[in-house]
């Protein structure tokens, strides 16, 4: 709308923005599934799902990630 300010687009608001899921909260799935923690890793995934975001972004979001994550 005219006359109103526009948010400031932040490296935590852009996934926000972008119907992404956060590559913070993706590696920490990630996390959970190599140390066996399926159960929190289920419930993270579930927060993401349930936010609505695109799954194609979600799978690509999760790609680049794993792509980049270093296993313990």
């Amino acid at each position: 709308r005219i006359g109103q300010p526009c948010l400031t687009l932040t490296r935590l608001r852009a996934p926000q923005v972008c119907d992404q899921p956060h590559p913070t909260l993706v590696g920490t799935i990630i996390r959970h599934c190599s140390l066996g923690h399926l159960e929190e890793a289920y419930e993270a995934m579930k927060g993401i799902w349930d936010l609505g975001d695109s799954s194609s972004d979600s799978i690509t979001t999760f790609f680049r990630v794993a792509k980049n994550y270093s296993m313990p």
